[in-house]
């Protein structure tokens, strides 16, 4: 989902700051600021007939959710969000992507309940899925900065 704060920075510069979470294999930071994954690809797209320049922020999820709050960030590309629903506009989604929940090849799981029989579910801090898992006190979720 492209989303935009409510109140832009960028009139006086006409630069755009950005973010996108590093999710490899989509998204990534290199050495340095550097991204590349298919983000990017989508932003530079979704932007390349506006006449202003973009700042591609390297921030890690929770983060990026603060600083659209604040102001600091312009866009960011996430899955939508209740912590922030009243802070931000969602101009639509980019694409149509599935939460997949990896596992070791000894489990199977292929209905909700059976999330229960994990020891842990590693979740990226402040990641929203659905209603459901997010309210759902009783699967051990360990807030994590990234998949890998």
């Amino acid at each position: 989902m492209l989303t935009i704060t409510n109140n832009l920075s960028y009139a006086n510069d006409k630069t755009l700051s950005i973010s996108l979470p590093p999710f490899p294999p989509f998204n990534r930071f290199s050495q340095g600021t550097a991204f590349t994954g298919v983000g990017v690809i989508a932003i530079q797209e979704v932007t390349k007939n506006l006449k202003v320049k973009l700042a591609l922020a390297p921030y890690p999820y929770a983060r990026i959710m603060h600083s659209l709050k604040t102001g600091e960030l312009d866009l960011a590309l996430i899955f939508k969000n209740n912590l922030i629903a009243n802070d931000v506009e969602y101009i639509g989604p980019l694409s149509l992507s599935k939460v997949l929940v990896l596992i070791r090849n000894n489990i199977t799981i292929e209905h909700y309940d059976e999330l229960y029989k994990l020891n842990s579910i590693g979740v990226i801090r402040n990641a929203h899925f659905n209603e459901e898992f997010d309210q759902d006190n009783l699967l051990n979720k360990v807030s994590v900065n990234s998949y890998s």
